[in-house]
């Protein structure tokens, strides 16, 4: 139960804040009114009406509208009649010419049979793109059209009609309708130039942004942020589990709202080529090869790895799994078969949890573990945290770590990372809180809990191992040279965190001898995937250490102005050597809170084990850097491997150093209110990325749930997006 002290504590903050409000009630008018200012300004259909008495509405008859050829020649299969513009799944462009009257606004209906998210674009040939040029915007000068907006449309949804602004110079002369591929075919059944609208303003937005000032205010009238986290003050702890609880809750928004037209479950076994799917109906056959048995044609080429070989072949087989003495193979971390897939095919003999469902599990797992290893961090290296910039930096952890991007993903190649993080973040608690106990029973529970964990790290992805025991093994070895403990007690802490590690890892190792006759040979070099990866070696190259510089860290989001506005890189360059991938990326320097690092070695050194573990924990993180782009090349989850560790050094050299109007602490104002802004901006950036665009297509939010991302980005938009 609450105790009267923390009972009192917490009643005088509530009422602290309950008389703020009360005594402050012109402020709150005031600040109502300042967030209507600002609704008006910028949540509202203002600038369209501006003016808008000279620009007359017209409806367009859409039989006008003409289909054009791709530039290839080839006939578009666009059709235009009556009922509308027939798009189908591959787009197209249709063209209008001599509209003759000046325009501001296009708004356009559609409406489809299917699921689908349709967006293009609006060009206009007017005076300002053919003044001096003498020829009007025909079917042969496609030249003289500018771009006038985009537009997104969710025909089979609510949010079935777009709005697309520009303001003509003189009559439209011209227009030009493109539309993007689709998954599905729609019908643009109406447009209308100019059309007839009133005065209407986001209250939505207006109630948001009333809230935020309130809560600005609030905090800066009761001086909430010069409060220190207490670890014996219960409402604290209250609010920290909270917003661990509220990280813990993004994941299964996430599956549940966003993705929520995406299956729990499916058949198994099943003809998917699902990596997990084929391991698991192997061993339940008895085998640790795959049922499924080579082409002989593959088997007969020079180099059946060969992808340019491979694609030449009537039946070139599996894809992405490892080929060895005429069998295939897996090479995907066993942890998520023995956590997830088995256990729950046990119970559902016909059925698996899909993609979806497994990366949402681990999301919700290492969510849960990553903030709990915050604290352990706090109480490990003596750090006192401001209380609000501790609740901020949670979810900004989470974010950063690209957890909840990996999650959406939903692939199987992110189904052993997504574990991996777990496992490590789980190894990290445990291994934290077992320093900090005092019996000796629980110390070695808590001990074998973090050796079972660093085991199934290995089982998931081995590379990852690098960073996270790095990290760690200054703790341990700590632990071993604690002069003040028995040796007793140390062999005992020994031995519970050794045991249950080494025999994970020699069951791992013999895993591997059993299939590839090697202990120590993962199988990744015998992939049969897009390169030829037996030759890739690790060595030192200058070349590779700065182009591992610009690609892993500094290489920028590509940004466009639409919603979600960043994404990652699809093409980053040539490599030297038989890379297996150079795109997908973006550096980690474009997550803000990565810049605290920096941080670190400004504070390090009040407690040993602090100092030695920044170290070496972002040695090891570089050197995991190096060795996942030397013998693979870049896409982002490669360094997600280790972001994680990076921003839990970031994460607890912030908490360190911005320590706002706390006399028992060196103060730092002037960086607190830029520490909040990094951690919201991390949140912003990491949530921003699941609607971005994903290695498979099935994955974007736009494919799977059309309307919602259609409304979000409506949302997020200024002016027009009320």
């Amino acid at each position: 139960m609450m105790s009267s002290s923390d009972r009192r504590d917490s009643l005088r903050w509530i009422g602290v804040v309950g008389r703020s409000l009360q005594s402050s009630w012109k402020m709150l008018i005031t600040l109502f009114a300042v967030s209507g200012v600002i609704a008006v300004l910028l949540f509202s259909n203002m600038a369209v009406l501006y003016s808008a008495k000279e620009y007359p509405s017209h409806n367009i008859a859409i039989e006008q509208f003409s289909a054009i050829p791709s530039s290839s020649g080839e006939k578009s299969g666009i059709t235009v009649d009556k009922q509308g513009i027939h798009v189908p799944a591959q787009g197209g462009d249709v063209q209008l010419h001599d509209l003759g009257y000046k325009t501001k606004t296009l708004h356009l209906e559609s409406q489809a049979h299917d699921s689908v998210y349709a967006s293009g674009s609006v060009s206009i040939c007017d005076a300002s793109n053919t003044a001096g040029r003498g020829n009007p915007c025909d079917r042969a000068r496609l030249n003289n059209y500018a771009f006038a907006d985009s537009f997104r449309l969710s025909p089979h949804g609510k949010h079935n009609s777009a709005v697309v602004r520009f303001n003509s110079t003189g009559n439209v002369q011209g227009m030009l309708l493109h539309f993007n591929e689709t998954t599905a075919p729609y019908t643009i059944t109406s447009i209308t130039a100019n059309p007839a609208t009133h005065f209407t303003v986001s209250i939505a937005k207006w109630l948001l942004t009333y809230v935020l000032l309130v809560g600005i205010y609030c905090i800066v009238k009761s001086r909430a942020y010069a409060v220190v986290y207490d670890w014996d003050n219960r409402s604290h702890n209250i609010g920290f589990a909270v917003m661990t609880a509220v990280c813990m809750l993004i994941p299964l928004v996430i599956r549940f709202v966003v993705y929520r037209s995406s299956g729990m479950l499916v058949q198994f076994p099943s003809n998917t080529g699902d990596q997990y799917a084929l391991q698991l109906e192997a061993w339940k056959q008895g085998s640790l090869s795959l049922v499924q048995q080579p082409p002989k044609d593959l088997l007969q080429l020079d180099n059946p790895y060969s992808l340019a070989s491979r694609v030449m072949l009537p039946d070139s087989g599996l894809y992405d799994v490892v080929l060895f003495n005429g069998k295939y193979w897996t090479y995907f971390g066993v942890t998520p078969l023995l956590l997830v897939y088995l256990p729950f095919n046990a119970l559902f003999p016909n059925r698996l949890p899909a993609d979806l469902t497994v990366t949402t599990i681990f999301a919700c797992g290492a969510a849960l573990f990553l903030c709990l290893a915050v604290r352990e961090l706090l109480a490990n290296w003596k750090i006192r945290p401001n209380y609000l910039l501790l609740l901020c930096s949670l979810p900004a952890l989470c974010a950063g770590s690209l957890i909840y991007f990996i999650q959406s993903c939903s692939a199987v190649y992110y189904i052993p990372l997504l574990c991996a993080i777990m496992c490590a973040s789980m190894f990290i608690f445990f291994g934290l809180r077992a320093c900090r106990a005092n019996r000796q029973i629980i110390r070695s529970v808590l001990f074998v809990c973090s050796g079972i964990a660093l085991a199934l790290q290995l089982g998931s992805r081995p590379n990852s191992l690098i960073g996270t025991v790095c990290f760690m093994a200054p703790l341990f070895i700590g632990v071993l040279l604690d002069k003040q403990r028995k040796m007793r007690g140390k062999l005992i802490d020994a031995g519970s965190f050794l045991i249950p590690t080494l025999l994970g890892f020699a069951a791992q190792l013999w895993y591997n001898k059993l299939r590839f006759g090697s202990l120590f040979n993962f199988g990744n070099k015998l992939q049969v995937t897009i390169d030829d990866l037996r030759d890739n070696a690790l060595t030192f190259d200058p070349m590779k250490l700065k182009d591992m510089i610009l690609d892993f860290f500094l290489l920028p989001f590509k940004v466009s102005p639409d919603f979600p506005y960043i994404s990652y890189q699809t093409s980053i360059g040539s490599g030297y050597g038989n890379y297996a991938y150079l795109h997908y990326m973006f550096g980690i320097g474009m997550i803000p809170l990565v810049w605290f690092v920096f941080a670190a070695f400004r504070k390090v050194g009040r407690v040993c084990n602090e100092k030695a573990m920044v170290h070496s924990g972002l040695v090891g993180c570089l050197v995991l850097t190096y060795i996942n782009y030397a013998i693979a090349g870049s896409i982002f989850r490669y360094y997600c491997d280790f972001l994680f560790i990076l921003l839990l050094i970031a994460v607890m050299a912030m908490l360190r150093t911005v320590h706002p109007n706390n006399e028992s602490q060196e103060t730092s104002f002037s960086l607190y209110v830029p520490a909040i802004i990094v951690c919201v901006a991390t949140v912003i950036i990491g949530l921003l990325l699941v609607f971005s665009d994903h290695p498979e297509l099935v994955s974007m939010v736009s494919n799977a749930n059309p309307d919602l991302y259609v409304a979000l980005s409506y949302f997020f938009d200024f002016a027009l997006g009320v």
